[in-house]
């Protein structure tokens, strides 16, 4: 989520209890101080893409809309930010239990979501490319780990890919610790 706010918008923050720059865009935009956060997603001239909504709270919520104001804007909607979106909405996301091909590459060290290492494992059973289904910046990491794998062959031991969405953001924790 992180990774498609940061490289397919511009995140800015606005506090909604600051006098000064903060207390100009909040009347600009007619929000209340102390509000609730709210997120919008305008353009370079600041006209909202998709109307304001409050309330979204959600990993799902916020991943829709962003959806919504990349469509409305009319630019491409990655294939890996599409799955992570359509994963965000699943009642019972997949638990990554017994993906073999994926335990054996170096993929599972890119810190891949549960959908993501279902995928993949489909992908590397039948040997074809996994363009598409890991976002620019696990494609970097697959290819640091490689690198440091070559030096050091079990600098990874122990490391497990995780398994549900809350593991995600330990493991790549832990890979870039083992990185540095």
């Amino acid at each position: 989520m992180v990774e498609a706010i940061e490289d397919l918008f511009v995140p800015i923050a606005i506090y909604n209890n600051v006098k000064g720059r903060d207390a100009k865009v909040l009347k600009r935009y007619r929000e209340p101080a102390w509000n609730n956060p709210v997120t919008r997603f305008v353009d370079a001239s600041g006209a909202d893409v998709i109307p304001r909504r409050d309330r979204v709270w959600t990993t799902a919520g916020v991943a829709d809309r962003m959806l919504r104001a990349l469509e409305k804007d009319g630019r491409k909607i990655p294939p890996w930010f599409s799955a992570f979106a359509k994963e965000t909405r699943m009642k019972k996301p997949p638990t990554g239990a017994n993906l073999k091909a994926l335990d054996a590459s170096v993929f599972r060290l890119v810190a891949p979501t549960p959908a993501q290492a279902t995928a993949l494992e489909a992908r590397l059973k039948k040997k074809r490319p996994v363009k598409g289904i890991l976002s620019p910046r696990q494609l970097a990491l697959a290819k640091r780990v490689r690198a440091a794998l070559k030096k050091r062959p079990k600098r990874f031991d122990g490391i497990t890919r995780p398994v549900t969405w809350t593991d995600v953001a330990n493991v790549r924790a832990a890979i870039e610790s083992k990185l540095k």
